[in-house]
């Protein structure tokens, strides 16, 4: 369990490097595709070497089939939407409140 935690949160922190660069209204939709984008290197690459590499075998190589593949694919989904979601109300860059004081003229000394 902490190494799927640790993934996620590696995962979470390369999206966020992602989403300084998008604009605002493009966050939800990119981290709902990037969600999918953790689930098929999860199912084809990453669980799969994380089997090979601990000796771990099948249960965790084809854990996407054990689960099944449209069940594997909405966690993700899911996981993508939450985390674009979190860094639009967190994130001060991403967050309605900077984005207001931006757009506000700073007061000029007299």
């Amino acid at each position: 369990m902490v190494i799927h935690l640790m993934t996620g949160a590696v995962y979470g922190m390369m999206f966020a490097a992602i989403a300084r660069v998008l604009p605002r209204r493009a966050i939800l939709p990119a981290s709902a595709l990037y969600g999918l984008a953790v689930f098929a290197t999860a199912a084809w690459v990453d669980l799969p070497a994380a089997a090979s590499i601990t000796g771990a075998g099948d249960p965790i190589a084809n854990m996407a089939t054990m689960v099944g593949y449209p069940t594997f694919a909405l966690e993700h989904l899911m996981y993508g939407v939450a985390l674009g979601g979190f860094l639009l109300l967190t994130t001060p860059a991403l967050a309605p409140a900077a984005a207001d004081r931006a757009a506000r003229p700073t007061p000029v000394a007299a």
